[in-house]
C-alpha cells in the first residue's frame, strides 16, 4: 500500500504546473482528455462506498493541495475497453476531506454516483488515469442497457452514447436537467457530428423535457431544427 501512494503521489507532485488555475487551461483539459480517451482501462460503474487511507499530504510542485489516498468500491455496469471483474477497487487521489469542495471542480466521489471510470492497472491494484482533477464522467442517462458493449468502436464514441443513450431506470428530469453538460462530455470525447445525431435521436423521446432541451441545443449549438423542434426558438 505505501508503494502505491508513493507512486501516486509522484504523478502529481511532478506535475509542471505551479498554480491550480493552471490545471483549468484550455490546452490542460485538452491534455486531460486525451489522457482520459488513453486510458487502457474505462467502464461504467456506481460507486458503492468510499474510503480514506492514511494521512493528507502536501504535493511538492502545487503546496496550496492537500492530497487525500482514497479506495472507492466501485459496482461495474458495463465494460467500454479493457477487462474488469464485477467491483472494482479504485484508488485515486482527491482534495483532502478537510478543505472541502469550493473552488474549482475536483476529484470527489460519493456513494450512489454513476460514472465513467478511466482506469490504469498498477500489479494488483486499480488507478485512476489521473488524480486531484475530476477524471471521470457523470453519467444521468441510468445504467447502460447492454453490459458488454461492441469494443470494435470507437471508445470516444462509446462514451458518447452512453452520455446521450436513456438507459435502464433513467431519471427523466436529471437527465434533462443534465443534458447540455453530456452534450458538451460527448463532443469532446467523440465529434460534433456523432453528439449531433445522438441529440437527434432524443427529439422522439415519450417525455417532453427532454424532447424540448434535446432540440433547444441542437437548435441553439448546431444550427438543427428537426421537424419535432419547430416550435424552438434559439
Amino acid at each position: 500500500m505505501r508503494r502505491l501512494f508513493v507512486t501516486l503521489l509522484s504523478v502529481i507532485s511532478c506535475a509542471p504546473q505551479s498554480r491550480i488555475e493552471d490545471l483549468y487551461r484550455a490546452d490542460a483539459i485538452r491534455t486531460r482528455i486525451k489522457e482520459m480517451r488513453s486510458a487502457p482501462i474505462i467502464f461504467v460503474g456506481v460507486v458503492n462506498e468510499v474510503t480514506r487511507s492514511g494521512e493528507p499530504r502536501r504535493a511538492s510542485k502545487v503546496p496550496s493541495l492537500r492530497l487525500q489516498l482514497y479506495r472507492a468500491e466501485c459496482r461495474v455496469e458495463a465494460t467500454i475497453k479493457g477487462t474488469v471483474p464485477n467491483i472494482v477497487d479504485l484508488w485515486y487521489f482527491g482534495p483532502a476531506a478537510e478543505d472541502g469542495m469550493v473552488g474549482f471542480p475536483k476529484f470527489w466521489l460519493q456513494p450512489g454516483q454513476r460514472r465513467i471510470f478511466f482506469v490504469t492497472k498498477q500489479r494488483k491494484n486499480y488507478r485512476s488515469i489521473g488524480d486531484y482533477l475530476d477524471y471521470t464522467e457523470w453519467v444521468h442517462s441510468g445504467k447502460p442497457a447492454v453490459t458488454t458493449i461492441p469494443q470494435d468502436i470507437d471508445a470516444g464514441h462509446l462514451i458518447a452514447r452512453i452520455l446521450l443513450t436513456p438507459g435502464i431506470g433513467l431519471n427523466e428530469t436529471e437527465f434533462a436537467g443534465s443534458l447540455v453538460d453530456a452534450k458538451m462530455a460527448a463532443e469532446a470525447f467523440s465529434t460534433a457530428g456523432i453528439t449531433a445525431n445522438l441529440l437527434t435521436k432524443l427529439v422522439s423521446h415519450p417525455t417532453e423535457r427532454v424532447r424540448t432541451e434535446a432540440c433547444r441545443i441542437l437548435v441553439t449549438h448546431y444550427a438543427r431544427r428537426p421537424e419535432q423542434c419547430s416550435l424552438v426558438r434559439p
